[in-house]
């Protein structure tokens, strides 16, 4: 019998160890990939204003973060600044719907705010709630264009658990001249915090 001496080149041979090594290695480059992803995605949502950013449009104007688009069905009747119902509305005129009585789960939670600027307004809204005792801002909503609302969404103070008067100022303006406001109102909210 004739034995034969076979050498195996380094290129051949494979020590255990490179094996646990490159499976490490594969293993923390499949982690620094789905944390990437990870990160990308929740970037995403923040622009979109899924995660408490805020949208922006072409005009710089930057719109509030829980505005939707849309119509808002809460059975309530649009009323003008005037106090009469809204119809056929143009720039001059005013059509808003807020919550008179929205109610908070607690200080913390987001409220049924349900503030709405409707199509028929043609311009961009903006509210801004004040504590009607202190005057301190307790809520603005940034830019909301025709036919998009915020339903729910947080104070930016925590209140105590009790009833608190506010006061709701809306402004509508141009987008595009943001500086000229064209009609404001004040509404009368009384803001429950239940817990």
């Amino acid at each position: 019998m004739t034995e034969e001496n076979q050498t195996i080149s380094e290129e051949q041979y494979s020590h255990p160890k490179d094996g646990k090594k490159s499976k490490k290695q594969k293993r923390l480059l499949c982690i620094t990939a789905l944390i990437l992803i990870i990160l990308l995605i929740l970037f995403g949502l923040y622009r979109c204003g899924y995660l408490g950013g805020r949208q922006e449009n072409d005009s710089d104007i930057v719109i509030g973060a829980g505005v939707k688009e849309g119509e808002m069905n809460t059975g309530e009747t649009e009323i003008r600044e005037d106090g009469s119902e809204a119809g056929a509305n143009g720039k001059a005129n005013m059509t808003v719907k807020i919550n008179s009585r929205p109610v908070f789960a607690d200080g913390e939670s987001a409220g049924d705010l349900n503030i709405v600027n409707p199509e028929a307004n043609l311009l961009y809204m903006k509210a801004e709630i004040r504590l009607d005792d202190t005057g301190e801002v307790i809520y603005e909503s940034g830019a909301i264009p025709p036919n998009h609302y915020i339903d729910n969404d947080k104070l930016a103070k925590v209140l105590e658990k009790g009833a608190h008067n506010a006061i709701a100022h809306v402004t509508l303006f141009d987008p595009d001249n943001p500086d000229a406001q064209y009609n404001s109102a004040n509404f009368n909210l009384v803001i429950t915090i239940e817990n």
